[in-house]
């Protein structure tokens, strides 16, 4: 299914991060019947057409530049509207654009400036190419061929006739999702209850923080709210600037104090964001969160920030948290739907709520739309144009018209200053032209200080890196109405076309926000947004990870989803997720055995015995037994397998004592912990005990092969106390030799695994034997296929 994506980006000029907050009267209603019964009439109106022309006849160069780089480098591209003065002044505030101040002229000022841009190559080529066009390469992406760099604006278009350039364009600024003072989302998520019953909070993880920055956060230290520096916070880098990297520590250092906090900003651009991601990891990050969203990345496949997350995660024992968005009332999504003699797109699919999508600007304020659709990036032979509409003066404000002919990406972009002059506010129309190609369909996001709801819709709201399955996006709910979604949380599911098309269940969970921070800063309390919601949940999922250090990323993401608050329709959703994250819910449902106590010792005979006990049980199905031969003193995270399972009580309230003998040990030290799950199949891992076997008993050993029953390959070890000739054999059950797996000579002590191979047998009863010049011993094993 073919579908475009438009994002609305509304900036105060003064205030440019004013945009990472959420505005609790965002939207204004619909718009007026008069205003929205309007069919414009691009055909017959002469700018559109001038615009056209300029498109279709560009030269190969200019086909490779974004739109706005193009009306930098030619005045003649712009929207009569709209003067290069104006254009400047925008891409500066933004942080794309440095003029030549020494210049002695306007023309000059301009040419002789530079912008930030990424430079996308064709495959095969080095970012080198682009070092003599550039005056500063920020950043190197071989990988995916990119490279990120300052470049004169005379250069541009002899950059792009280079024919390893794929695509230039400017690099868009990413948004971000949104003690003395405590967060109320402490005892609505209830780790606080957490911390008194079960006394912990957070110890031995490690938490990362990725927003804008801690510029003022010896603010929040002196009133205790957060960890000096060095002292439980590491700070990594801070030269983005600002402050919600402050306000998401304090959240997290809130709910669990006990956990050691790491912060890295967000780097400016996409190869950066990346990095900051890697130094967390090099810096031992259990969690990481970030709030970020990167406006360019493709949203129908996963761009260079998605793929690197998921390959991070696959790669790393982590857990990795991210906003899902705030444009669930500002957000469309449809099938390409022509107006009846047009080919501009009917936003409201024959209906009556108006032809377009609406916004008012008042002066001053800035308007930042970016579309794309479902081709794949680098392969767009579908070509689309998006224009900014005035309609109180009738005339066309601002447009994109890249071109896409089979190898360009499926994106257009604008960005637009209401100029001083007029009436206060002036209403706008958002159009999408087809220029040629087949039909499609769109999707529409919408940031701003207020927004019509003509055609607003909150499914399908959640793109980029928060929508890759193995990320844990999070929803947001109010603190004092935590049942009720908030109206500007992005909502589910995620719709991805390439390179398989599949629907994400995307949110996971949701979590609180409007909740009280210091306001370091100046940093807006309370903090609203899915910005405020992320680093709650990251609490919880530490506060339980804490509980047992040995349990697994995925093991603890679980418990999240096994236990939170079940919210909106029954089990999972796409508005709620599975429901909102309880950390009480997670050690009082986890864990319904009250597990008192868990101590090995060492026999004499060379077994290890292990006895525990429980105070109560509720639905206790029982015990798997697991040992790790790799000590968790010696490895961060020792790998575990099933030795034995041991029958519980099901339900009790009195005291019951169990213990397990494991005579497969043959010296050395070991770890072991207890699966304890319950008649329903959930499961929860006990603390992990390490013990120390000394030397290997006298005798041999001939371990039961694991897994047993298996199909298709099982493992056997062996071990013997002195150096001697052996050889394990394998027959069926009419006693025909089928293989042998060891013969030589073992040396005494040492471990031997041998792996049997079933899957060219038949289903069955099998026995190995291991024969040495001492002792010979039997065991059986099946086979089930």
């Amino acid at each position: 299914m073919k579908r475009y994506i438009l994002i609305f980006i509304f900036i105060n000029v003064l205030i440019i991060n004013s945009f990472a907050q959420v505005d609790l009267n965002h939207q204004t209603g619909l718009l007026d019947d008069s205003s929205k019964n309007i069919i414009i009439n691009l055909e017959s109106d002469i700018e559109f057409n001038r615009l056209q022309y300029l498109k279709s006849n560009l030269n190969n160069s200019e086909k490779k530049l974004s739109t706005d780089l193009l009306q930098l480098l030619k005045s003649e591209f712009l929207p009569e509207a709209t003067s290069i003065e104006n254009h400047s002044k925008t891409m500066i505030t933004l942080k794309q654009f440095k003029p030549f101040e020494q210049a002695n002229n306007f023309d000059d000022r301009i040419s002789e400036g530079v912008v930030y841009v990424y430079v996308y190559l064709n495959p095969g080529n080095s970012t080198s190419i682009v070092n003599s066009f550039s005056e500063e390469i920020t950043d190197r992406d071989e990988k995916n061929n990119l490279a990120v760099a300052w470049v004169k604006v005379k250069n541009l278009e002899s950059l792009a006739s280079m024919d390893a350039v794929r695509i230039i364009r400017t690099v868009m600024p990413p948004i971000r999702r949104t003690g003395s003072v405590n967060t109320e989302g402490d005892a609505v998520h209830r780790t606080s209850n957490v911390r008194t019953t079960y006394g912990e909070n957070g110890t031995g993880v490690k938490v990362g923080i990725i927003s804008d920055g801690v510029d003022t956060r010896a603010t929040a230290q002196a009133s205790g709210d957060l960890p000096l520096d060095g002292l439980g916070l590491t700070v990594l880098s801070n030269t983005y600037g600002g402050d919600e990297g402050t306000a998401m520590l304090e959240i997290v250092h809130d709910m669990v104090p006990g956990a050691e906090l790491f912060f890295h900003d967000l780097g400016g651009n996409t190869v950066a964001f990346n990095s900051a991601i890697d130094d967390l990891i090099t810096a031992g990050c259990d969690i990481i969160c970030d709030d970020i969203g990167w406006l360019l990345e493709p949203f129908y496949e996963d761009g260079i920030v998605a793929s690197h997350i998921n390959s991070v995660i696959n790669a790393n024992d982590i857990i990795y948290v991210s906003s899902a968005g705030n444009s669930g009332d500002s957000h469309y999504q449809g099938g390409y739907y022509p107006i009846p003699s047009s080919t501009q797109h009917d936003f409201s699919e024959g209906g009556t709520s108006g032809y377009y999508l609406y916004l008012p600007l008042s002066v001053g304020q800035q308007a930042i739309i970016i579309l794309q659709w479902d081709d794949p990036y680098g392969g767009s032979g579908n070509d689309y144009d998006l224009y900014l509409y005035n309609l109180g003066t009738s005339t066309t404000v601002a447009f994109s018209e890249n071109v896409q002919s089979g190898t360009q990406d499926p994106l257009e972009h604008i960005i637009y200053t209401r100029p001083v002059g007029g009436p206060t506010s002036y209403n706008y129309a958002i159009i999408v032209n087809q220029y040629s190609g087949s039909p499609v369909n769109l999707e529409v996001f919408i940031y701003a200080p207020t927004n019509y709801s003509n055609n607003i819709k909150a499914q399908d709201a959640i793109f980029g890196h928060p929508a890759v399955n193995s990320v844990v996006s999070v929803g947001a709910v109010r603190w004092n109405t935590p049942g009720t979604i908030e109206f500007f949380s992005s909502q589910g599911p995620s719709t991805i076309a390439y390179p398989v098309a599949e629907s994400r269940q995307t949110p996971k969970v949701v979590g609180v926000n409007g909740v009280t921070i210091t306001g370091a800063g100046g940093f807006p309390s309370p903090f609203y947004g899915t910005s405020a919601s992320a680093p709650h949940i990251v609490a919880i999922l530490a506060q339980a990870w804490s509980f047992d250090l040995s349990q697994t990323a995925n093991e603890v993401k679980q418990l999240l989803y096994d236990w939170p608050v079940d919210l909106g329709s029954g089990g999972y959703d796409n508005v709620f997720g599975y429901g909102r994250g309880d950390a009480l819910n997670i050690f009082d449902g986890a864990l319904p055995v009250e597990l008192s106590s868990f101590t090995a010792k060492v026999l004499k005979s060379g077994g290890v015995q292990l006895n525990w006990r429980t105070e109560t049980e509720v639905s206790n199905y029982g015990f798997e037994i697991e040992r790790s031969e790799n000590p968790k003193s010696e490895i961060q995270n020792p790998q575990f397998e099933k030795i034995s399972f041991v029958e519980g009580h099901g339900n009790s309230n009195s005291p019951k004592d169990y213990s397990f003998v494991d005579n497969s040990v043959y010296g050395g030290k070991y770890s072991y912990r207890l699966k304890q799950i319950d008649t329903d199949g959930k499961f929860e891992y006990s603390k992990v005990i390490e013990v120390d076997a000394g030397s290997i008993p006298g005798g041999f050993v001939l371990e039961q092969n694991y897994p047993n029953p298996f199909n298709p390959t099982t493992t056997i070890k062996f071990a013997l106390a002195e150096t001697q000739s052996a050889k394990l054999i394998i027959y069926d059950v009419l006693g025909n030799e089928v293989a042998v797996l060891f013969n030589g000579t073992a040396e005494a002590g040492k471990l031997y695994e041998s792996e049997f191979n079933g899957e060219n047998f038949s289903s069955g009863i099998y026995f190995y034997r291991l024969e040495t010049e001492s002792k010979v011993e039997n065991r059986k094993m099946l086979l089930i296929k």
